[in-house]
């Protein structure tokens, strides 16, 4: 009933002149956390306009987040893998200093047990490789990290809708949804900044998304 009254408000919202934007997504994985951070920034360190960079410039509560595409959530056979890939962005904010760029992440199963026909409760650890660069410096530079995650999963094949004020969402899930805990050890190297930290946080899947947004064409005409 849900499905339909939604279905009907997405017909009554075309015809009153909305419009429709198709999308799709891979299967993702968001990330989000916070820990500690230790900074070394020299003294000599200096931004891309000359002006001198110190340690006053970071302080804080650290946030850390990660949005990336991991392509193995995509099969039903696959949730009980022994290991996963995974290429997205990554962003670290602490004070004024933010240093953001990509990375690729490759982890090793370290156990999973079976919960349902087609859920699981995993532990996976790994690392990642990054090239990253501060917002302030002409250059990019490196970073690693190495990551144990813990996280219950289940495969999604059905339906996906919402509404508000703002619009409506009409879309089908195929592939992996769960939520789980990670803790992470980084460090990065900017130039001549670097930093280290300690992370813990919430790890959110999403499946594969097919479908449309219905949006009010003032709404777009505004942004």
């Amino acid at each position: 009933m849900r499905a339909l009254g939604l279905s009907t408000l997405a017909l009554a919202a075309l015809a009153s002149g909305c419009v429709p934007i198709p999308f799709a997504t891979p299967p993702t994985r968001i990330s989000i956390g916070t820990g500690g951070v230790v900074s070394k920034v020299p003294a000599t360190a200096r931004s891309e306009a000359g002006q001198a960079v110190g340690p006053k410039d970071t302080g804080g509560v650290p946030t850390h987040i990660e949005l990336g595409a991991y392509p193995l959530g995509f099969s039903p056979d696959l949730v009980n893998r022994k290991f996963d890939i995974g290429v997205g962005y990554t962003l670290d904010t602490h004070g004024k200093r933010r240093t953001s760029g990509l990375y690729v992440e490759l982890q090793k199963s370290l156990g999973v047990w079976q919960l349902g026909e087609n859920s699981v409760a995993r532990i996976y650890a790994g690392g990642q490789l990054r090239i990253v660069g501060d917002d302030d410096l002409p250059r990019y530079g490196r970073g690693v990290s190495a990551t144990v995650l813990a996280e219950f999963v289940t495969f999604a094949n059905g339906p996906v809708a919402s509404a508000n004020r703002d619009g409506v969402l009409l879309a089908w899930g195929y592939g992996e949804a769960g939520v789980g805990v990670m803790g992470q050890l980084s460090a990065t190297e900017v130039m001549d900044r670097r930093a280290y930290a300690a992370t813990i946080g919430l790890s959110i899947r999403a499946p594969l998304l097919v479908g449309v947004l219905i949006v009010s064409a003032d709404k777009l005409k505004k942004k």
